[in-house]
């Protein structure tokens, strides 16, 4: 069993947007946030409720 909070796709979103990552573009119910140095690109699910292995490593 996980310690990780259950959180919205948008809460992630704030969270990592805290950490410098912004939001690129979203199609449908993915939103693509991108971070520029060093370049990463993730993909969060809009979802009410994100599954608790999306979260880890």
């Amino acid at each position: 069993m996980s310690g990780l909070p259950r959180i919205s796709g948008r809460e992630c979103l704030r969270a990592l947007n805290k950490t410098g990552f912004y939001l690129k573009r979203q199609e449908g119910s993915h939103m693509v946030i991108r971070k520029d140095k060093p370049f990463t690109q993730l993909v969060i699910p809009d979802h009410k409720e994100l599954d608790r292995g999306t979260l880890e490593p």
